[in-house]
C-alpha cells in the first residue's frame, strides 16, 4: 500500500527523528525533511532506508540557516554519508547542508535517473560534488555557495571526456568567492546558462556549447566576458561585468543582444571590428566609463544606431557631455532609437543637453529620469518631448529652469502628455516654465528642497487633470497659482515646509473633490482658504506650525470632515 508524507521536521532528542521513516517503505511522490541539524548519530540517518523507498520521485534535504559556529562539520558529513538515497530519485535539493564536503554517494552512478538537481546556499562547502557523469541531469542549479573558489576537475567527475551529456540549464548565483571556472569538459546539450552575483569571477567560460539560445550574467563585477563560445543567434543578456570582447568567427554582429547593462570601461573593452550585433539590443545601461565623452560619435567604439533599445541607463559617466556629438546629431537623427520608452541617467556631472532627435523625434518616449547632473541649466528648450509622461529631476543643483524659452504653447495638451512631475533637491531652480503654464494632462506634482523655487505656475487651466500637489521646503515660495482651487480632479494637497507662503490665492470654489488637506511648517501663513466650508468631499484637514494663522475660517469647516488636526498655532478662540 502506497503512503504519502510530504513534509517531516526532525526534532530534538528522541522527538519525531528522521529514522522513524525506515518502516515507511512505499512512500510515494516528493519528500521534504527539514532541521536535519537535529539529527546527532549517523545511524538514524542509515536507519531512515530512504535506499529502499524507490517510490519517492522528489526529495528535499534541508537544514536550518545560520547554525551555531560550534557546530561540529565533521559530524555533519557523517550522518549525511549515511543516508544513501534510491536510484530512481529523479529531483533533489540540498539546502542550507552546513558540512565542508559533500558525501561521495552523490555521484553519476547512484542516480541514473536524476533530471534535477539544486544545491543551495552550503556556506561551508568548499567545492562542488563530481555530478558531470549523471546522465540523465538537465537541470542543475549552484546558488550560496559561499565557500567555493574553484570549479574544476572535481565538478565534472572522472571521465572529462563525455560530460553534462544531457544539461540543458546551468545557473549560479551569489557565489560570492568563486574566482575561476576552468573548464576540463564539455556542454553539448546546453541551451540556457545564468551566472548572477559572482562579483570575484575572473575565468573563461567553457567553450564547447553548441546549443546554446540564451545567456544571462550578472554582478559578475571582475568579468571580462568573452563571447567566441557562444553560437550564433544565441540570445545574450549582460549586466554589471567589467567588459565584453569578441574573438575569431563569433562577432557582436552574429548575436542577439538583448541587454548590455553597466559595463565598465566601455570603449577599452568593447572590442571586434561589428559593433553592429547591438542593433537589437532592448536594454543598454553604461556604467563608469570615466573616458567616455559621447555615446555616438565618429570615434572608435561609438555606438550604432539602436532601433529596438527601449531602457538607456547611464550612470557615473563623468566625462559624459553629450550623448551624440554634435558633428554626428544630423546625420543621425533619423536612425536615433525610434522604440526608446525610458531613459535614466545619473551622476554625468559634465552633461549639458539631451539631444533634440532622441528626445522629440521620438513616438515612445514616456519616462525620463535624471540625478546629480551639475552642468545642466535646464532640461529642455522650448516644449517637453511629446510623448513624455513621468519626468524626474533630481539633485540638478545649477538647473535654473525646467523649459527654457517662450514656451507660449506649453500648457496646450497637443503638445505634452505629461502625467508625473517631480523634482527634488534643485538648489538653483527658480521656476518651471517661461511662459509660467504647466500642460493640463499633469496628474502629480511633487516638488521638494527647491530654496530659491519663486513660482510653481502662473495659474492652473480649470481643466487640468492634477490630482495630487505635494510642495516641501521651498522657502522663496510666496504664492500659489491661481485656479488651485477650482481643479475638478484635485484629490490631495500637502504644502509643507514653505516659509514665505503666506496664502491660498483669493479665488471662487469650483473644487469638489478634494479629499486632503495638509498645512504645516510655513511660518507666514496668514489664513486658510476663505472658502475652505465648501470643500464638501474634504475628509482629512491638518494644520500644524503655521503661526501666522490666528483665525479659523468664519463659516467654519467642511461638514464631512473625518479627520482633524491642529496643532501650533495662535488661535485663542474656541474650535
Amino acid at each position: 500500500m502506497s503512503t504519502t508524507l510530504s513534509h517531516l521536521v526532525v526534532g530534538e532528542a528522541s522527538f519525531s527523528g528522521v529514522k522513524e521513516l525506515g518502516p515507511l517503505l512505499h512512500l510515494q511522490g516528493t519528500l521534504c525533511i527539514s532541521r536535519w541539524e537535529n539529527v546527532i548519530e549517523p545511524r538514524d540517518a542509515r536507519d531512515a532506508k530512504l535506499i529502499e523507498k524507490s517510490g519517492l520521485d522528489g526529495l528535499l534535504l534541508e537544514w536550518s540557516d545560520n547554525l551555531k559556529e560550534s557546530k561540529d562539520r565533521t559530524c555533519e558529513l557523517d550522518i549525511l554519508s549515511m543516508l544513501h538515497l534510491a536510484g530512481t530519485l529523479k529531483e533533489l535539493i540540498i539546502r542550507c547542508y552546513d558540512g565542508t564536503r559533500f558525501p561521495s554517494w552523490l555521484r553519476y552512478s547512484s542516480f541514473p535517473n536524476m533530471v534535477l538537481l539544486r544545491i543551495e546556499n552550503c556556506k561551508k562547502c568548499t567545492s562542488l560534488p563530481p555530478i558531470g557523469q549523471l546522465p540523465s541531469l538537465k537541470d542543475l542549479s549552484i546558488e550560496g555557495m559561499a565557500s567555493v573558489k574553484n570549479i574544476g576537475a572535481e565538478f565534472y567527475g572522472e571521465n572529462c571526456q563525455q560530460t553534462f551529456r544531457s544539461l540543458e540549464t546551468l545557473y549560479f548565483k551569489g557565489m560570492g568567492e568563486w574566482e575561476n571556472w576552468i573548464s576540463y569538459g564539455e556542454f553539448p546539450h546546453l541551451q540556457k546558462l545564468f551566472i548572477g552575483d559572482c562579483p570575484k569571477l575572473l575565468g573563461k567560460l567553457p567553450n564547447h556549447l553548441p546549443l546554446l539560445e540564451k545567456v544571462v550574467i550578472y554582478g559578475c563585477w571582475q568579468m571580462v566576458v568573452s563571447i567566441s563560445s557562444f553560437p550564433e543567434l544565441c540570445q545574450v543578456e549582460i549586466d554589471r561585468s567589467k567588459g565584453v570582447v569578441c574573438g575569431g568567427k563569433v562577432n557582436f554582429n552574429s548575436l542577439n543582444f538583448m541587454s548590455l547593462s553597466t559595463i565598465s570601461e566601455f570603449n577599452c573593452r568593447i572590442k571586434g571590428s561589428a559593433m553592429d550585433g547591438l542593433t537589437k539590443a532592448e536594454d543598454l545601461a553604461i556604467f563608469m566609463c570615466k573616458d567616455l565623452t559621447h555615446l555616438w560619435s565618429h570615434d572608435v567604439g561609438s555606438l550604432p544606431q539602436l532601433p529596438c533599445l527601449r531602457v538607456l541607463k547611464i550612470e557615473d559617466c563623468i566625462k559624459l557631455v553629450s550623448l551624440v556629438a554634435e558633428e554626428v546629431e544630423e546625420q543621425l537623427q533619423l536612425g536615433m532609437p525610434s522604440m526608446l520608452r525610458e531613459i535614466k541617467i545619473r551622476n554625468c556631472i559634465v552633461l549639458q543637453s539631451l539631444p533634440k532627435a532622441m528626445v522629440y523625434n521620438n513616438t515612445c518616449l514616456e519616462c525620463i529620469q535624471i540625478v546629480k547632473c551639475d552642468s545642466l541649466l535646464y532640461f529642455a528648450e522650448v516644449q517637453l518631448p511629446p510623448t513624455l509622461k513621468r519626468l524626474e529631476i533630481i539633485h540638478c543643483k545649477n538647473m535654473l529652469v525646467l523649459l527654457n524659452g517662450d514656451d507660449t504653447n506649453c500648457s496646450s495638451s497637443n503638445t505634452s502628455l505629461l502625467e508625473y512631475l517631480y523634482i527634488e533637491n534643485c538648489p538653483s531652480l527658480k521656476s518651471l516654465t517661461s511662459s509660467g503654464e504647466l500642460p493640463v494632462t499633469l496628474k502629480q506634482l511633487s516638488i521638494r528642497y527647491c530654496q530659491k523655487l519663486e513660482t510653481i505656475a502662473k495659474r492652473f487651466h480649470h481643466n487640468s487633470f492634477l490630482e495630487v500637489i505635494r510642495i516641501s521646503s521651498c522657502e522663496s515660495l510666496v504664492s500659489l497659482p491661481m485656479g488651485i482651487l477650482s481643479l475638478c480632479h484635485l484629490d490631495e494637497i500637502d504644502i509643507c515646509n514653505c516659509a514665505t507662503l503666506v496664502c491660498f490665492p483669493e479665488e471662487e470654489l469650483l473644487t469638489s473633490n478634494l479629499r486632503l488637506l495638509q498645512i504645516s511648517g510655513c511660518e507666514k501663513m496668514q489664513a486658510l482658504p476663505n472658502c475652505i466650508h465648501g470643500l464638501t468631499s474634504l475628509q482629512e484637514l491638518q494644520i500644524k506650525a503655521c503661526p501666522g494663522i490666528l483665525f479659523f475660517p468664519e463659516e467654519g469647516f467642511p461638514i464631512n470632515l473625518r479627520s482633524l488636526v491642529i496643532s501650533d498655532l495662535n488661535i485663542t478662540e474656541a474650535l
